[in-house]
């Protein structure tokens, strides 16, 4: 066997045989993730829209404003609102007057019903009278058929009279809702005018400036929590099937350098972006950095699995996921199971301190 030169590196002890560089299999605990990238967002975080096209007249907060649900933002210029509004209310409130019972209308056609009813009565009991004399041989036939006839006139025409009383009092009656329907969405109308918050939260962004045209399609502010965030994170379609809800996330951000923040995967959203051919999850911290802000960037690995106690190799070792050298030209057949970046697991084929050599 040809004498064996050892290399000493930065890290690991590597060996040179005939100068391919060598390692031994090593037990340690080893770790497979999904790698995912994405931004630091505001639970709840929202982009607030007016819901009518107009000049912004007044912006009520400034940003880093703490807000409560229902706090105005912004104020639209309303004057045409305005003015149809007081018009609703005008019509609304004439339409009660000519809707109640001592209105001039309905005072008018129930005194024309009144005084039908009563030449009713009187031209019955005419009616009747004739009728008896008639019995009795007094008087003619046409002065009785004169008297039915001015009777059954008085009925249809008592009869018209209360069909005008109610039909009037059912139009007005009408006429009093729609006016009232007309109010409600007038003040619905002026309402849109003011944009107010939806949530407990922070403004963190003003987009729109007083004497500014907005409209529906136009975001004014953004708002969310002011002390409770979450991340987005962009997972690729081929990691997707591996990564599951309540799974362990480690992350790391610019702004805290060096340091490790543990979060949990809470949801996976079910379909997958096609320009960038990535799925969007989101991770909530369970222990939260003490200052943060939205769109914040992160890098997170999302944990599958570990194995402690594990026979590891260098993943570059690995030749076709199912041989590595162990002398020259020598292969040997190994099984294996987790792996990530740098490493992976060794099952069968490989023992602890056994030289590997670089393929």
């Amino acid at each position: 066997m040809k004498p064996l030169y050892y290399c000493i590196p930065l890290l690991l002890l590597w060996g040179c045989k005939n100068g391919k560089e060598s390692v031994p299999v090593e037990r340690k605990s080893i770790t497979e993730s999904v790698y995912a990238s994405g931004v630091v967002k505001a639970k709840g975080q929202y982009q607030a829209f007016a819901l009518v096209s107009g000049i912004l007249k007044e912006v009520k907060v400034t940003e880093g404003d703490a807000v409560n649900i229902g706090d105005t933002l912004f104020i639209i210029d309303n004057r045409g609102s305005a003015l149809s509004a007081e018009n609703a209310a005008l019509a609304y409130e004439l339409s009660q007057k000519n809707a109640s019972a001592n209105s001039d209308r309905l005072q008018e056609l129930e005194t024309a019903k009144n005084l039908a009813k009563e030449k009713l009565k009187n031209d019955s009991i005419m009616m009747v009278r004739q009728k008896s004399l008639w019995q009795q041989n007094i008087g003619s036939k046409v002065e009785l058929e004169q008297r039915i006839l001015a009777f059954e006139t008085a009925k249809s025409n008592y009869k018209s009279a209360v069909n005008r009383y109610e039909q009037a009092k059912l139009q007005l009656e009408s006429e009093k809702n729609i006016a009232l329907n007309n109010l409600k969405i007038s003040k619905k109308s002026a309402g849109d005018f003011v944009v107010t918050s939806e949530l407990n939260g922070r403004v963190y962004n003003i987009t729109k400036d007083p004497g500014d045209l907005i409209g529906p399609q136009l975001p004014l502010a953004i708002l969310g929590s002011a002390d409770s965030f979450k991340m987005e994170l962009q997972v690729d379609e081929y990691d997707i099937t591996s990564v599951k809800l309540g799974q362990k996330v480690l992350v790391s951000m610019d702004s805290y350098k060096g340091q490790v923040f543990e979060a949990t995967l809470r949801k996976i959203n079910p379909i997958m972006s096609e320009a960038s051919r990535t799925f969007l999850v989101e991770a909530v911290f369970t222990n939260q950095p003490e200052v943060l802000y939205p769109n914040l960037t992160v890098e997170a690995n999302i944990i599958l699995q570990t194995h402690t106690d594990a026979l590891i190799i260098p993943r570059s070792y690995l030749i076709r996921d199912s041989l590595v050298l162990t002398a020259e030209e020598e292969t040997t057949k190994v099984k294996t199971s987790l792996r990530n970046y740098d490493f992976v697991e060794i099952t069968e084929g490989l023992t602890e301190g056994q030289l590997i050599y670089q393929p």
